[in-house]
């Protein structure tokens, strides 16, 4: 995948600020994109995280955390997967289809 890392307003010349002292809307954005696994990829996903900072340390761990739920079957403690009878471990992702006029939820992919 890459990570990637939005700069909102520029701070050139300016003294060292503290991001989190910073309103959230001119916060860096945390970028994420990537497809596993590599050789037969059965999932693409892409995380943005509004004032997330950088994308390597904010939108790359949830990126994993996403890949080891639907490729590993590992779970953060306290979910469950939305179709046991089917297996899916997606958390709130969302299926891309050109020809909706709406997004659905992972759940309801195939349905």
């Amino acid at each position: 995948g890459k990570t990637g890392t939005a700069q909102v307003v520029s701070r050139k010349g300016v003294a060292a600020v503290d991001p989190r002292s910073l309103p959230m809307h001119l916060r860096h954005r945390s970028l994420f994109v990537g497809f596993a696994p590599a050789d037969n990829p059965t999932i693409a996903l892409m995380v943005a995280v509004e004032g997330g900072g950088y994308g390597g340390s904010t939108a790359a761990p949830i990126a994993r955390k996403i890949f080891d739920a639907w490729l590993l079957g590992k779970l953060p403690d306290g979910l469950q997967p939305l179709d046991s009878e089917r297996g899916s471990t997606a958390i709130g992702a969302v299926a891309f289809d050109a020809d909706a006029t709406g997004v659905r939820q992972a759940g309801e992919i195939g349905r």
